[in-house]
């Protein structure tokens, strides 16, 4: 059997369980773990030749891993057809003497030239696991359930190569936009410059372009080139289409390149023809290799005779409709160009048209007579209520015939809805027709709605319904002012043409209270004061309190208003708090926390506090306590500006409910004036007992 080894480049592939020779092959994978992966492979002319798969064979460069060729095996062998010990990729490589190269299918051994170009085959009867070729250059194959001898193979018989591979593509020409196919012959495969890899490939080049087509054979490589050139499409025109009249000529043009070819047997750009009867004239552009056809239709129209018409009466403001016939082109003395015109004269007018078709012309008129049309109308009451009569009168003419039958100018109608009537009238075949609208109007619904009021107000009364207003008190419009002394009820009339209706709405006057504020006062800074006030209902302060009576503590002279309200009325009453200022410039001085004191009960200095003989100086202060370990023993905060309860406020020498022992204790104290001024002392007090 021919020797197997392993490729020198070690990155492709690491082996791990060497070469199974009996088998044919040798398993290659990245984690020995878990191999499932076969793998055949042999060395030949310093080339490794394998297959992974079963299905496909390749070749590499056996320093450097470079793939040189790769061919599909035609049935390859995969696992999934194979005994399950047998990993994919144990199709079986073998190389003869001569360089051929053999690999097992599922069904046959096939000989590759040693750039793997397929030479010929030999059926197996079942798959093919492993191949070789023995000393005697013998090819022998083994598989599923055979072992088998293919001498039709003739292994050692090289394909000699007298010449390079002829590879042949021809040229072509197309118009711009066309395709065409570039057909390659004398290899096994082909690899065009535009990627494809077939023996034809289409293309479409906008300009002349050549191909490359390098193909492969058993006798090495060749190299050929097609060429597409590509001329300009020509788009040829004739004519232009044209209408004559028989007996005359007309000259045709045709464009767009050259030779130019006529139907008529012309070669010339240009031809003259008059033909008897409509003719297609064609104009071929271009040679056979690129051109371009165009066709030019010239009518051939005989002497026209035109009609237009016909000739109409009609009355005043009406439209009449003329046709004209017999040619292509038209034009009105109105200066319409359509064959059919429509017309609203208001005096008899001649319509002329000329009808051509080519250079034939024919010229008709058609006449429109106008009558004047009569004038009616119609004058009366057209808005009543239900029930009543409006008289309607019809004037401008001598006949007059109504929609309700009537033929009098004058009639009496009384429509149980809104009617409109109309009435018609003729001279001669002329009519005019008007109309008029008798509205019924709906009887008036009158609603007003009343108001309560204080005494000495005004009040806005509103009444809806109708069109027309008129109140008891003399008033018109649906909106009036009033101003009663006293409940008072007022009636209005609401009234739509000759309909009405009533209505009365009541303005409710209450007695407006009578308020009493006392009284005006003075108090020095600091102090407070009470307001009160009288006469019944709710109060309203303007310092915001709803008492009565409420206690007061200006800083300054302020000024306070009580409003009293009682159904719905209100009056307003106010007072002056003068407030005189104090002396406070010393207040700092007369600041006194005692030393000490003994809380024992015995009534004599048993509370701590802050003693000053003007309280009212004083706006806020802090007082706090402390033991000598830094605790909060006592806190006191306020002032009497503020409500507060420093002031009120001594300390009995207990915390939290307890007793506190004989010690010296640390107080801290903060003092804010009336003045704006602040004051801070600390200082130290012993508790006895």
């Amino acid at each position: 059997m021919t020797t197997k080894s392993t490729p020198s480049f070690a990155p492709v592939y690491s082996v791990f369980n060497g070469y199974l020779i009996d088998e044919a092959s040798v398993n290659f994978c990245s984690d020995p773990g878990s191999c499932t992966q076969g793998f055949n492979g042999i060395v030949a002319d310093n080339c490794f030749v394998y297959t992974t798969d079963g299905v496909t064979i390749q070749k590499r460069d056996n320093n450097t891993g470079a793939l040189l060729a790769s061919a599909s095996i035609p049935g390859g062998v995969s696992a999934g057809g194979l005994a399950w010990w047998v990993p994919d990729g144990n199709a079986g490589i073998a190389v003869d003497s001569c360089g051929n190269i053999y690999a097992g299918s599922r069904n046959a051994v096939y000989k590759f030239s040693n750039s793997l170009a397929l030479i010929t085959s030999a059926p197996t009867s079942g798959a093919v696991f492993a191949v070789d070729v023995n000393i005697n250059g013998e090819v022998l194959a083994c598989g599923e359930g055979f072992v088998a001898s293919i001498a039709t193979l003739n292994p050692c018989q090289p394909i000699t190569c007298t010449s390079k591979l002829p590879l042949l593509v021809s040229p072509a020409t197309i118009c711009a936009g066309s395709t065409v196919i570039l057909t390659a012959s004398g290899a096994s495969s082909y690899s065009w410059s535009t990627g494809q890899t077939t023996s034809s490939v289409v293309v479409s080049p906008s300009a002349t372009t050549s191909y490359t087509v390098t193909g492969t054979g058993f006798c090495g490589s060749g190299t050929a080139i097609g060429t597409v050139t590509v001329v300009n499409n020509l788009i040829a025109t004739a004519g232009p289409n044209s209408t004559i009249c028989a007996g005359q000529n007309v000259t045709l043009t045709a464009t767009g390149g050259s030779p130019y070819s006529w139907n008529t047997g012309a070669t010339t750009s240009s031809i003259i023809v008059s033909p008897a009867s409509t003719t297609n004239y064609s104009v071929t552009v271009g040679s056979s290799s690129c051109s371009g056809t165009a066709t030019a239709t010239v009518t051939v129209v005989s002497n026209i005779t035109a009609t237009a018409g016909p000739s109409a009466t009609i009355c005043s403001g009406q439209a009449v409709t003329f046709n004209a016939s017999g040619g292509n082109n038209y034009s009105w003395s109105s200066g319409q160009t359509t064959s059919s015109i429509t017309v609203a004269a208001t005096a008899t007018t001649t319509y002329s048209v000329i009808v051509s078709s080519g250079n034939c012309s024919d010229t008709v008129s058609a006449a429109v007579t106008v009558n004047p049309s009569p004038s009616v109308f119609v004058t009366g009451n057209t808005t009543l209520c239900a029930g009543d009569i409006a008289t309607l009168t019809a004037s401008g003419s001598t006949n007059y015939s109504w929609n309700n039958g009537n033929t009098a100018s004058i009639i009496n109608v009384s429509p149980g809805t809104t009617t409109t009537y109309t009435v018609t009238t003729s001279n001669a075949s002329c009519t005019s027709t008007t109309s008029v609208t008798v509205v019924v109007a709906p009887p008036p619904v009158a609603n007003a709605i009343g108001a309560l009021i204080c005494l000495g107000q005004t009040t806005t009364l509103t009444a809806s319904g109708g069109g027309n207003y008129s109140w008891s008190n003399g008033s018109t419009g649906n909106l009036i002012l009033v101003s009663p002394t006293s409940t008072s009820t007022y009636s209005v009339i609401v009234s739509i043409g000759s309909c009405w209706d009533t209505a009365s709405a009541t303005v409710t006057v209450n007695p407006s209270p009578t308020v009493t504020a006392w009284s005006n006062v003075t108090i020095q800074q600091g102090q407070s004061t009470t307001l009160a006030a009288s006469g019944g209902g709710v109060y309203l302060w303007s310092n915001g309190s709803t008492d009565n009576p409420i206690t007061v503590s200006p800083l300054v002279t302020t000024f306070y208003c009580v409003t009293v309200t009682q159904n719905n009325c209100s009056d307003t009453a106010c007072v002056t708090v003068y407030v005189e200022p104090i002396d406070c410039s010393y207040a700092d001085d007369q600041l006194f926390v005692p030393d000490a004191f003994s809380p024992n009960g015995d009534t004599k200095n048993d509370r701590l506090g802050i003693y000053f003989p003007n309280i009212s100086c004083i706006k806020e202060l802090v007082f706090i306590i402390y033991d000598r370990w830094g605790e909060k023993v006592f806190f006191a905060t306020g002032g009497p500006a503020s409500g507060g309860e420093a002031m009120n406020s001594l300390w009995d020498g207990t915390y939290k409910g307890k007793l506190m022992n004989t010690a010296v204790f640390v107080y801290y104290m903060k003092v804010t004036f009336i003045t704006g001024n602040e004051t801070v002392r600390k200082g130290n007090v012993s508790l006895i007992r």
